[in-house]
């Protein structure tokens, strides 16, 4: 009988506080994207230089993943036009050259818009598979002003959630 009671208190619970909670996680979001300007950033460009890796693509247990030397990066992100580009000049790391060598720099741009991505070469495009075109979409709502974006979106329903974690009380946002 105790249980019952529970899931009906929880129910209940849910029903009266649920809009509370959609607009006080909405509320929480955009005082977030206010503070971080994202309410009204239009587009945003990320640079840096140093390596990537092919993750799991080691040799051995006791090999470290492959390495490039990535010397020059630059990522645009509309966040109006949901599309991004990205550039990147890499070249061979330290590690022994096994598999895919490269000679010298090698120059990659990747572009990508909507459910569309394209992998330059020269002038030639070449059409991304849709899933890699969709982890590039992605990838534009993982950056913490497009989070804010994606979440406040029109038909977007941020709700706030109160769970129990090792003992403590915490409250996430989605």
């Amino acid at each position: 009988m105790a249980k019952k009671v529970s899931a009906l208190a929880l129910v209940l619970l849910t029903l009266v506080a649920g809009p509370a909670a959609a607009q006080d996680a909405r509320a929480a979001l955009q005082a977030a994207a206010k503070n971080m300007g994202a309410d009204n950033l239009k587009t945003i460009q990320i640079t840096g230089k140093g390596w990537i890796a092919g993750v799991g693509q080691s040799y051995s247990p006791a090999d470290d993943w492959p390495r490039f030397e990535v010397t020059t990066y630059t990522r645009t992100i509309d966040y109006d036009a949901k599309s991004s580009r990205e550039e990147l000049t890499r070249r061979q790391g330290n590690y022994p050259a096994r598999g895919q060598v490269i000679q010298g720099e090698q120059q990659l741009v990747n572009l990508n818009t909507g459910s569309y991505g394209w992998t330059m070469q020269g002038a030639n495009a070449n059409p991304m598979a849709p899933a890699a075109a969709e982890i590039r979409q992605l990838e534009i709502w993982l950056t913490p002003h497009g989070f804010l974006k994606a979440a406040l979106a029109p038909n977007a329903n941020p709700t706030a959630l109160r769970t129990h974690i090792t003992g403590t009380s915490t409250t996430a946002r989605t």
